[in-house]
């Protein structure tokens, strides 16, 4: 069991700077779904108006 429990920190350890190195880029798409999502919906609002 402790070895199971070592060999886990391990495989966390390993992805933990993968895992920093992906963070920007999930935070870029975060905005740029925030982007599309406000962008939609101004549409949505111009496509009442007509």
């Amino acid at each position: 069991m402790n070895r199971l429990s070592g060999s886990c920190n391990h495989f966390i350890g390993r992805l933990e700077p993968i895992v920093g190195w992906l963070q920007p880029f999930v935070e870029r798409l975060e905005r740029l779904i925030d982007r599309l999502h406000t962008f939609v919906g101004q549409l949505d609002m111009l496509s009442v108006f007509n």
